[in-house]
């Protein structure tokens, strides 16, 4: 029983935290603050041909950085916003069983919960356990529903028309 990495031959390798920068003749950081290669650490840019006369390529370079990172925010709150949909219940609050199509508007969730429309919400989870073979306890003070009652009624007069002739009517 071995994991992927056993069954096709891959190995692992653990990648270095600091790295040795041949500009500065130092052991830096891979990645992140004070990084090995770093931009702002370059004394001299080449020019290129696509450079304009009279433009900072250092100023310039900090621009970009600037820009993509503007860039990366604006991403993130459009995700954001997205995600969160202003003014709907995420989807895991949104009591499904209230027979309310999930459209994700705002128009369809109530604002205030009844209480009937959360005894339904119990009732459907309750029935929902019994169809996988497991039933929860009746909660005190609650009855029979009108259909099981009905059901146990028609049980009850079918065993009893057996052992007696006529049919007895149980139900009051």
């Amino acid at each position: 029983m071995g994991g992927v990495c056993e069954d096709e031959r891959v190995t692992k390798r653990k990648k270095n935290k600091r790295q040795w920068d041949e500009q500065t003749q130092t052991w830096k950081r891979t990645y992140g603050y004070d990084c090995v290669n770093d931009d702002k650490d370059i004394p001299i840019i080449e020019a290129k041909a696509t450079y304009e006369p009279g433009v900072d390529p250092f100023a310039q370079r900090r621009e970009e950085e600037k820009k993509g990172i503007e860039k990366q925010e604006k991403h993130r709150l459009e995700n954001l916003k997205k995600a969160a949909k202003v003014g709907v219940l995420p989807s895991h609050i949104q009591l499904a069983a209230i027979a309310l199509p999930i459209t994700r508007t705002k128009a369809d969730v109530p604002k205030k919960l009844r209480k009937k429309d959360l005894e339904d919400v119990g009732g459907m989870a309750s029935s929902a356990i019994a169809t996988s073979g497991k039933f929860d306890q009746k909660l005190p003070g609650r009855g029979m529903g009108n259909q099981e009652k009905q059901q146990n009624d028609k049980i009850l007069n079918a065993l009893l028309a057996k052992s007696s002739e006529d049919e007895m009517d149980v139900a009051m």
